[in-house]
């Protein structure tokens, strides 16, 4: 069942990921986040972190820009971060559960799956993960927890 958002911004730590290197360019950003917490108010109060993909080269087999950051209004700028449209639009949602590190990585085996290199059907602008503040407990700890994975449709 899809999930359909309105236009939305997000501004954050951006880092552009090669397929060769993902896991430790990811590693990287998360750590980045971890040691500088971001410092802008977010949105209508909405306590969420998103991990967006962005600007994807062709496909998930190729380079792309990974964004951790919060929800803003559109006409907010910080230097140092990026600014990040996630189009309005349909989205397939899937669910993250478990230790975080393997069950996102699974979750994301599972989005290659449903859709292979070539095949129609993910739109590529603008993919993202949407984590509550006690996710991002958990993801400090690498406790369980449940992250919620939305894929941008055509």
């Amino acid at each position: 069942m899809t999930t359909t958002f309105e236009t939305f911004h997000l501004a954050g730590y951006a880092t552009r990921i090669t397929p060769a290197k993902a896991a430790e360019q990811l590693a990287q950003a998360w750590q980045q986040l971890l040691s500088h917490p971001l410092a802008v108010s977010p949105a209508d109060g909405d306590p969420h972190l998103y991990a967006a993909y962005t600007d994807y080269e062709s496909d998930f087999r190729a380079p792309y820009t990974f964004v951790l950051g919060v929800r803003v209004a559109p006409t907010t700028r910080h230097e140092g971060l990026e600014l990040v449209t996630v189009p309005a639009g349909s989205f397939e949602p899937f669910v993250a559960d478990g230790l975080p590190r393997h069950a996102l990585w699974k979750t994301w085996s599972d989005v290659w799956a449903r859709w292979p290199a070539g095949s129609s059907g993910r739109r590529y602008a603008v993919d993202f993960e949407r984590y509550t503040p006690a996710a991002l407990t958990a993801l400090a700890t690498q406790a369980p927890t449940r992250v919620d994975v939305f894929v941008g449709l055509r």
